[in-house]
């Protein structure tokens, strides 16, 4: 079967959407499938090499242009292409762009509108080249919010197109209201011509058909994965594993925004210290341009932890990932929103450690409380730093319970998380399509 998954760069940085993606190319192609990733807007940013299209659709530069300048899509096929060239997107994004919501609105509603909007000789492209040049089985898009082209593309083929829905709800709520609720209801359109939604967590798949208004029985459940065989690897190439702290280290591994939630880790952090406790708080992750402020508000704050707090930068690889993990003893990313997903925990379990995270999202389904012996982690009451705390103190004070927990979330992590995992669901997904689709040809006739 060949598979073709249009999904959206990360503008340079390690995005976890765009790397559960090529998880879910690698879990295919281990099963004997053809799996492509085809990038939009910026090229992807991931850990390893897999398939992918040279050739950046929908790229970031052409799409502003378009936005600003109509009269660009008149431009000859070969200057659209140099825009469209992975360095000069790569060069592009280093840049900062505006955040300004009334553009970003602008920006959205174009692009979802499709063939009524300016961005139609970018989404034909698109659509040409899946339909005539790579002629998928099946089609999956990365998120509803690059549904623009799905028009251009239903008209021409005729097998299942499947939407992951990971995250779309935190940039629409990101909107101004008036944008986003026209981006909804346009998201609701586009959406009736898709087979069916994908989410990694009953929460999500709740939480989406109530905000666009879909019907919850096309929704399926494909389970988070993260390659295990490639985070294994690196450990035992490096023979010299960084030495762990005297002090037991918290870790922090996400980008660095207020959503996040690296300012609750602080508070929390300065409750334990008032407690009397010996530790230390790593973070490390992405800066946006925009969140440089809101960095040094939470180094501020963090001036009476003195060294026991430090913010590490970004990595560049997974190995650099791998050796932060490696150094640290337990593992928090305590969000403000309702996450989704939460792939950094699955990382943090590979390197056998225990994780404490916010009780809402998609969380309590992945770190079950009433599982304690087998949960991998602990839950806390969201956005209240004190119970954060509390139960950063239990693992802090018994290296028992951590090395017990750590355990169960790597055995958790291998049983139900790997891509032979992910691999068997989207066959099974796809298997029931076509039985269902059979069916109904069979019922017409």
């Amino acid at each position: 079967m060949r598979l073709a998954m249009i999904t959206a760069g990360g503008a340079g940085m390690f995005c976890g959407s765009c790397l559960h993606d090529s998880t879910w190319a690698k879990s295919m192609l281990a099963r004997g499938h053809e799996a492509t990733l085809i990038p939009c807007y910026t090229p992807l940013t991931l850990d390893d090499e897999p398939p992918t299209t040279s050739r950046i659709f929908i790229g970031g530069i052409n799409l502003y242009l378009e936005q600003k300048y109509p009269l660009i899509s008149r431009l000859p096929g070969w200057t659209r292409k140099w825009l469209d060239y992975p360095q000069i997107l790569s060069l592009a994004s280093r840049f900062s762009v505006s955040n300004e919501a009334k553009e970003l609105g602008d920006l959205a509603l174009s692009m979802l509108r499709g063939a009524h909007g300016p961005h139609t000789k970018s989404f034909e492209e698109l659509a040409s080249f899946i339909v005539n040049e790579y002629r998928p089985d099946a089609v999956f898009f990365s998120n509803a919010l690059m549904s623009g082209p799905l028009v251009n593309l239903r008209s021409r083929f005729r097998g299942p197109i499947f939407c992951m829905l990971q995250g779309d709800d935190i940039f629409l709520d990101g909107l101004l209201p008036e944008y986003r609720e026209q981006a909804i209801e346009q998201i609701t359109a586009n959406a009736s011509l898709f087979d069916g939604y994908i989410t990694q967590s009953d929460y999500y798949a709740r939480h989406m058909s109530s905000m666009l208004n879909l019907d919850l029985q096309k929704f399926a459940r494909l389970p988070l994965a993260v390659d295990t065989s490639r985070l294994m690897e690196d450990v035992q190439l490096d023979s010299t594993l960084p030495s762990r702290s005297q002090r037991p280290v918290i870790g922090y591994f996400a980008r660095i925004c207020p959503e996040k939630g690296l300012h609750q880790l602080i508070e929390a952090g300065l409750i334990l210290a008032k407690r009397g406790l010996d530790f230390e708080i790593r973070a490390a992750g992405y800066l946006p341009p925009s969140q440089r402020d809101y960095l040094q508000a939470v180094q501020h704050r963090a001036h009476p932890l003195k060294d026991r707090f430090r913010y590490e930068g970004s990595p560049p690889s997974i190995h650099g990932k791998n050796a932060f993990l490696r150094a640290i003893d337990l593992f928090s990313v305590p969000t403000t929103y309702r996450e989704p997903k939460g792939i950094f925990l699955l990382e943090a379990w590979a390197h056998r450690l225990p994780v404490v995270q916010p009780a809402h999202g998609a969380f309590p389904e992945i770190v079950p409380a009433d599982d304690y012996s087998q949960a991998g982690g602990l839950l806390f009451a969201p956005d209240n730093p004190v119970d954060l705390a509390d139960q950063l103190e239990q693992l802090l004070r018994s290296p028992e319970l951590r090395t017990q927990m750590g355990a169960a979330g790597f055995a958790k992590l291998h049983h139900h998380h790997d891509l032979t995992a992910l691999g068997q669901a989207t066959e099974e997904l796809l298997s029931g399509w076509l039985l269902k689709h059979q069916s109904g040809q069979t019922s017409a006739t």
